[in-house]
């Protein structure tokens, strides 16, 4: 990190001193500007917005008042003059800009009876009867402004029908006047210069979110809807607030105010770029920034000044602490400055003064010390040689003094040590010895148990395998005869299911021979049915030949009584041939019955043999499966003591494995101990050389 003087520090800090207060202006003010601004921006959008939904009211008032004079005047001259009527209303459209599209008049049944003089060619066959503020016109019998935005079937242009009743002396609707706004004249109204320097623009749009009104007709013409706009859930909620930032039709911030038209519910909402106010903010900033830099140049120029004064006698100080840091403690520093500057030099001298009074004290007691350090030194030397006799001198110094005393009892200490350890040295010699012995005569009688235990361990493993061999044979031969126990109770379960089918085949040919029976009865019930209907068909054709002579007695007034006889004389003839094939029919499905029902008795004669056979068959395979069964039980119990055997073999092999396991682990853990005191025995013969030579002062050989 650099290092500044004193006089730049003291320049930098004035800087500071007069900048910050600068930035914090400017910082503050410019904070606040921008609140200010920003809301004052919202506010004015808000205000605009109000003021522009107050002239659309007023513009839809005037268009709807202009309807309901017209009513009134239609219905004091009378409707039924069509030419009177057209004079009217072309009359109206001209007055008001708002009715470029039409203005129309129709009867209760939606027919219009006469129209501007530019539309009443084309509005001779139209029909506005399925209009709903028509409907709604007639209804309330009151002028009435239709919220949604519909297609002219006159000028296919987008209009908002406004409508007024025309209504007699008695109060009745007798007919509705109607006129279109064009969207055209509605987005005339929006287009004016708005917000700051005219850098925004205003927008309508029906309570649904369709847009009626915007500076780029492209997207009212395309029927362009404003709901997915960051504005719209809080206008569709409120009738009239501020709108935040959010990101417009062209894909840029925008920030303003919203209102809403009473009469139609649409909304109304003035905008302009959300940078408007940050336009303004960063005037203010340069403006201020400018003033905050002469500011902060004049008190940089001050500081430089004042700086060097207070500078000058620092330097000096420092000049002189330098010098005394060198070793110099015979400089002197001055005491001119101010106040604070001269007790700093105060402050330096009595530092000096009190230098080398400390080191000329530090060098005496540097000399005590080498003398003292050379004294112990020899007693060490001579601890270490195994004088344990030697004794440090006692100084006057206080922590000397106290070191001394310590060596001393150290020494005094070690001697009454060394007594004890050539005592305990000499029983651990003697004892060592005693247990090397004992623990060699271990080891090889542990080592001959070894080895019994390892032959033992062999014996067991061969029985072990003659057993398993055993005791998979006798398994084997389970399995087998548990395999024809299993045939056999198979070949039962097969003979029992072959009686059981014969059985069922035997009962399910009777329910066959029953069915086929009663299907012969209700062919003969058919057969008399169809012969009744023969008959029936063959009176028909009497009746129909009767009728025919009767139509045709009648001429010209039983003609058509003549064609109804002929139909029922068709139908009669098609009745007899469809009753003599049905007959046909019913001959062969009672040949075909008689033929079945004797099929059916066969089988039920065959199927009673079948049953018999079967039930001999599983009587000698029940017997037969009794014995092996009982051979297979018998299997099963020598293979379950095979296995228990084999069981018991491998619980002997394994108490014999963890034997021979305990063994090996008892041999090494001996000859473990065997080193053990081997190593002890040396260690009490060096103990013994160590005492010996603490002793004798002599070092070992």
């Amino acid at each position: 990190m650099p290092r500044f003087s004193i006089r730049a520090l003291l320049i930098i800090a004035a800087g500071v001193i007069a900048a910050v207060p600068a930035l914090v202006v400017v910082v503050g003010a410019g904070l606040y500007i921008r609140d200010y601004l920003y809301e004052n921006t919202l506010l004015r959008g808000q205000w605009s917005a109000q003021e522009l939904a107050l002239i659309y009211g007023g513009y839809l008032d005037k268009h709807v008042q202009a309807l309901d004079t017209l009513s009134d005047a239609l219905a004091t001259s009378g409707i039924a003059d069509v030419a009177v009527d057209q004079q009217a209303l072309t009359r109206v459209k001209s007055n008001y800009a708002g009715f470029a599209s039409s203005v129309i008049l129709a009867d209760l049944s939606g027919r219009v009876i006469a129209a501007a003089a530019s539309e009443a060619d084309r509005a001779a066959d139209l029909n506005v009867g399925d209009r709903d503020w028509f409907k709604t016109t007639i209804e309330t019998r009151k002028p009435f402004v239709d919220r949604k935005v519909l297609r002219s079937r006159l000028t296919g242009r987008l209009i908002v029908p406004l409508a007024a009743p025309v209504l007699d002396a008695g109060g009745r609707v007798i007919a509705v006047v109607s006129g279109g706004l064009d969207l055209g004249e509605i987005g005339r109204l929006a287009k004016r210069p708005v917000g700051k320097d005219g850098a925004g623009h205003a927008g309508v749009a029906t309570a649904e979110g369709l847009l009626l009104a915007y500076p780029r007709n492209e997207l009212v013409d395309a029927g362009q809807t404003v709901t997915g706009q960051g504005f719209w859930p809080q206008a569709n909620d409120n009738a009239t607030g501020t709108i935040p930032t959010f990101i417009g039709l062209e894909g840029k911030p925008l920030i303003g105010g919203f209102a809403t038209v009473p009469s139609t519910g649409w909304k109304v909402w003035v905008v302009e770029p959300a940078t408007t106010a940050d336009d303004v903010l960063y005037k203010a900033y340069a403006r201020a920034s400018l003033i905050g830099a002469i500011g902060a140049g004049g008190g940089l120029l001050l500081a430089f000044f004042g700086a060097g004064a207070l500078a000058r006698p620092i330097e000096r100080l420092r000049g002189t602490a330098n010098a005394i840091a060198a070793g110099d403690l015979d400089q002197k520093a001055g005491d001119q400055g101010p106040r604070e500057i001269s007790d700093l030099g105060r402050a330096i001298n009595a530092m000096s003064l009190s230098l080398r009074e400390r080191i000329a004290s530090e060098q005496d007691t540097q000399q005590e010390l080498r003398q003292a350090v050379s004294d112990y030194s020899d007693v060490a030397r001579r601890i270490v040689q195994g004088d344990l006799s030697a004794r440090a001198p006692v100084s006057d110094h206080p922590e000397l003094s106290l070191l001394a005393t310590s060596l001393n009892g150290m020494t005094e200490s070690m001697a009454r040590l060394v007594s004890e350890i050539r005592e305990a040295t000499a029983n651990l010699s003697s004892a060592s010895s005693e247990i090397l012995v004992a623990t060699s005569q271990q080891v090889s009688a542990t080592a001959e148990e070894a080895v019994a235990v390892k032959q033992t361990a062999s014996s067991v493993i061969e029985v072990k395998q003659t057993s398993t061999l055993a005791m998979q044979k006798a398994g084997a031969v389970a399995q087998a005869a548990q395999r024809a126990s299993d045939v056999a109770e198979t070949g039962r379960s097969t003979v029992e299911a072959t009686i059981a089918g014969s059985q069922e085949a035997r009962q399910r040919m009777e329910t066959v021979a029953q069915r086929i029976l009663g299907f012969i009865e209700q062919a003969e019930a058919i057969a008399e049915i169809n012969t009744t209907v023969g008959d029936l068909a063959e009176q028909s054709n009497l009746l129909a030949v009767n009728a025919s002579i009767e139509a045709a007695k009648a001429g010209e007034f039983g003609r058509g009584f003549a064609v109804v006889a002929s139909e029922i004389k068709t139908l009669a003839d098609q009745s007899k041939q469809a009753t003599a094939q049905v007959r046909r029919i019913l001959v062969d499905i009672q040949k075909a019955s008689q033929a079945a029902m004797l099929a059916a008795e066969q089988g039920v004669k065959a199927a009673e043999v079948g049953s018999v056979r079967a039930a001999e068959s599983g009587n000698t395979i029940g017997v037969l499966a009794d014995s092996i069964t009982e051979a297979a039980r018998a299997g099963q119990q020598i293979a379950a003591a095979s296995q228990e055997q084999s069981a018991g073999m491998d619980q002997i092999a394994a108490a014999m494995r963890n034997i021979e396991q305990s063994t090996s682990q008892t041999v090494a853990a001996t000859r473990q101990v065997e080193r053990s005191a081997r190593d002890l025995n040396d260690l009490a013969s060096r103990l013994s050389a160590l005492v010996a030579f603490a002793s004798s002062r002599e070092p070992p050989q």
